[in-house]
């Protein structure tokens, strides 16, 4: 299991505040974002295999510093083809900062 105790925490405003790098798969994108209450967000997509095409849509999981899913919905623990705008909503609603 990965835990995320070693990542830093950074303030978090907006999408463009996610760093993407090449997923740990080989194709398709993912940004780990570290909030300051130790959730860390992850934010994948890509070609087939993913719920998003890493351009537009998107997937998010949120994890504890144990590396624990954190339920994001009812029976759900990732969200899929979420835009840009969902994910910025969904991650400050994760920060105490949204509805």
């Amino acid at each position: 299991m990965t835990t995320y105790s070693s990542l830093e925490a950074k303030p978090f405003n907006a999408f463009s505040d996610l760093e993407f790098n090449t997923h740990p798969m080989g194709k398709g994108v993912q940004a780990l974002h570290k909030l300051h209450n130790n959730i860390v967000v992850s934010v994948v997509g890509g070609p087939s295999g993913f719920y998003g095409d890493g351009e537009e849509s998107f997937e998010m999981a949120a994890f504890d510093n144990d590396g624990n899913f954190i339920a994001l919905s009812d029976g759900d623990d990732v969200l899929a083809w979420l835009s840009k705008e969902e994910v910025e909503l969904e991650i400050q609603k994760l920060a105490g900062q949204g509805a």
